[in-house]
């Protein structure tokens, strides 16, 4: 199981840009204890394409954007 499929999506990209992101996160040899913070970046950062793509129906966080509580990846947010 991934991250995110504890958490209700209402578009089908979240399944394929989460598992990516960790992808991506694994390639770069990124610490374990620096994993959630650069998830949740990564996540963060989609909002914006995702809205400019025109299809701005179920975007997470497209009014909340940093604030965004509930991640697609299904992760607590992120406290500093």
């Amino acid at each position: 199981m991934f991250p995110g499929t504890s958490t209700i999506q209402t578009r089908a990209k979240y399944m394929l840009f989460i598992p990516w992101a960790y992808r991506i996160l694994e390639k770069q040899r990124t610490p374990s204890k620096e994993v959630s913070r650069r998830a949740r970046n990564f996540e963060i950062s989609l909002i914006q394409p995702l809205l400019d793509s025109g299809d701005t129906d179920g975007v997470i966080g497209r009014e909340s954007r940093e604030g965004l509580q509930r991640l697609p990846g299904g992760k607590e947010p992120f406290i500093a």
